[in-house]
């Protein structure tokens, strides 16, 4: 399984990986994280022109005793991989690791059996799947649990050995569980009409509220889903809440104030605002902001 691409050959980029200038000029922390974990692109007109990557990798690119032919590049291709890869040989003894296995799993001090890395039921049954994909020639794949983790693992027969690619399905299970607990907290508040909730995008814009939201404010939910969410508040806060939503997206920290809510009555209503972040792979995607009355002493 050679890790290898003609000069010509277009990179396979994940969008999660590609950024333009402007973002990352706007968003740099963000972006810095995300390249220590893999090699971020800076797209110029639709093609990428520079990479951002960390100083690790750099250092290996830049040793004056650095690996030679197919074997640098073999490495900096794993290494741009989000899954944690392991290649071994036909004695089930590590090879190689590319950045994601050694983050996920510690890094191995040599080239250490298999079942030093992993637990050793988990490394016998993987080297016996290598044994079977070599000889039939496919891939093979299986899931197993490792830790409090569980990872789908992809068996790729090569010369001599295989490449186990770990794809850590987890957050899959994580994913279900989260998702019901969102819908009854969400049912739950909609019954409430001094609690209310609105998803935030990066740029402050209200994407979906809840029905007390629009009721308080006095807009209707149509109208109330394409609006700037400070404008739902009086003039003195909006400064001060729009550089807390993008605070919560350039760190990924709650943050949390008082506020006044504007109120279909004409009047106004003080509320305590919570504004937390949610998040897509190493960014934040959106603002979850909640409203509360405020306790009477509140400022």
């Amino acid at each position: 399984m050679p890790f290898t691409m003609r000069d010509d050959e277009p990179l396979a980029l994940r969008p999660d990986a590609c950024v333009t200038a402007s973002d990352l000029v706007r968003q740099f922390g963000l972006w810095q994280e995300r390249a220590i974990q893999q090699p971020v692109f800076v797209m110029r007109r639709g093609r990428p022109s520079l990479v951002l990557t960390s100083i690790e990798l750099m250092r290996r690119l830049c040793s004056p005793n650095p690996q030679t032919g197919n074997d640098t590049l073999d490495a900096l291709l794993l290494d741009t991989m989000a899954e944690p890869v392991f290649v071994i040989d036909g004695d089930a003894r590590v090879q190689r690791m590319n950045r994601a296995a050694r983050m996920a799993f510690g890094r191995p001090t040599g080239a250490e059996m298999l079942s030093a890395i992993l637990p050793d039921a988990a490394a016998r049954f993987l080297a016996d799947l290598a044994a079977r994909a070599r000889r039939t020639g496919a891939t093979r794949n299986t899931e197993l649990a490792v830790g409090d983790r569980r990872y789908r693992f992809a068996v790729i027969p090569m010369d001599g050995g295989a490449a186990l690619i770990a794809d850590d399905c987890t957050s899959e299970d994580d994913a279900v569980s989260a998702t019901a607990r969102f819908a009854a907290i969400v049912q739950a508040a909609d019954m409430l009409d001094d609690l209310a909730w609105a998803r935030v995008t990066a740029r402050g814009y209200v994407e979906a509220a809840s029905a007390a939201l629009g009721r308080m404010a006095g807009i209707e939910q149509a109208v109330l889903q394409s609006v700037r969410f400070v404008t739902l508040l009086v003039s003195e806060n909006r400064r001060s809440v729009a550089d807390a939503i993008d605070s919560v997206v350039a760190d990924g920290t709650p943050r949390r104030m008082i506020v006044a809510l504007n109120c279909r009555s004409g009047g106004e209503r003080s509320m305590r605002l919570a504004l937390a972040p949610e998040r897509a792979g190493a960014g934040v995607s959106c603002v979850t902001a909640l409203l509360a009355p405020a306790p009477p002493s509140a400022k």
